[in-house]
């Protein structure tokens, strides 16, 4: 049976009863079909899932029991935050929710010069809510417990004079591929378990493979190359990718990319400029593309 779940910025106990806001009345109501006796699962963002029964149901208003919280959930492994060049319509919100499915800790909504999308005042405050909808709604789908922050809007350069600690800056003309990057160019080591064990894990076998004559190591893989040169052989070991601190920036343009100043300026605040592949990805594909390497070099679908 699927489990219907939806947001409530409200403060949720065990055995409250609680009267739904507007937004999550109609979605109950008018979209899933709810009514009395049916089970709904509430979350505010605390980090548990609040499971309880609907005791009253009318077109403008849902009242649940709260009866159980679940454990919270676990904060990752590395937090991310994904700073998007503001696309045109359909193309961000498809971004925005992909990206908060995938796992990022937060958004920064950029202005470059290439930004096709003009917003200030209302237009922009109503554009914002919009997203923020666009971020609770693939919460309430993808089963997270958290959401991630929404940062004002800012002009990139800007939002460059304010970061110190750099991270990653996405371009298809990048001299070094994502798993090429070494982990001194992404900042110091986590604190999280997992990736202590990963990168002293990474260090052991690379300075036992460095320690070793080349014949040796070509035995310990098959005993295929143990005729070659040693710097032939080094560069066909495995990369091993140590882990980045506990959180990371991921810098993406909006449709045609960054300007060279902005990317100069970019890589002069500390961002290492990555490539993808041989291809050209499209605005809305390249945040989605880049955060699920990501998340399998350092972060959670590594287990």
């Amino acid at each position: 049976m699927r489990e219907n779940r939806l947001y409530t910025e409200q403060p949720l106990d065990i055995g409250e009863l609680i009267e739904l806001e507007p937004r999550p009345t109609k979605h109950a109501v008018q979209v899933l079909r709810l009514g009395s006796g049916d089970p709904l699962t509430l979350f505010n963002g605390d980090g548990r899932d609040y499971n309880g029964e609907i005791e009253t149901s009318t077109r403008n208003q849902v009242r649940v029991r709260i009866h159980s919280a679940s454990p919270p959930e676990p904060n990752p492994p590395l937090a991310i935050r994904l700073a998007l060049g503001v696309s045109r319509g359909e193309r961000m919100d498809l971004a925005l929710q992909k990206a908060v499915e995938l796992g990022v800790s937060s958004i920064q909504p950029l202005f470059s010069s290439r930004t096709l999308v003009r917003l200030s005042g209302d237009r922009l405050a109503k554009r914002a809510q919009h997203w923020q909808g666009v971020i609770i709604a693939a919460c309430e789908q993808s089963g997270r417990r958290r959401l991630p922050t929404l940062a004002p809007a800012l002009a990139l350069l800007d939002w460059l004079q304010q970061q110190q600690d750099g991270g990653i800056l996405l371009h298809h003309e990048a001299a070094k591929a994502i798993t090429e990057l070494r982990y001194p160019q992404l900042g110091q080591q986590t604190d999280h378990p997992a990736g202590q064990q990963a990168e002293q894990k990474a260090e052991q076998q690379s300075s036992q493979e460095t320690a070793q004559p080349a014949g040796r190591q070509a035995e310990q893989h098959g005993g295929q190359q143990a005729a070659q040169p040693a710097g032939r052989h080094a560069e066909q070991q495995p990369v091993h990718q140590p882990w980045p601190r506990g959180r990371l920036t991921l810098l993406i343009g909006p449709e045609g990319g960054l300007e060279p100043a902005e990317r100069d300026y970019a890589q002069a605040q500390g961002f290492t400029p990555v490539r993808l592949g041989p291809r050209v990805l499209r605005t809305e594909t390249a945040p989605l593309a880049a955060i699920a390497a990501i998340q399998t070099l350092w972060g959670d679908f590594r287990g």
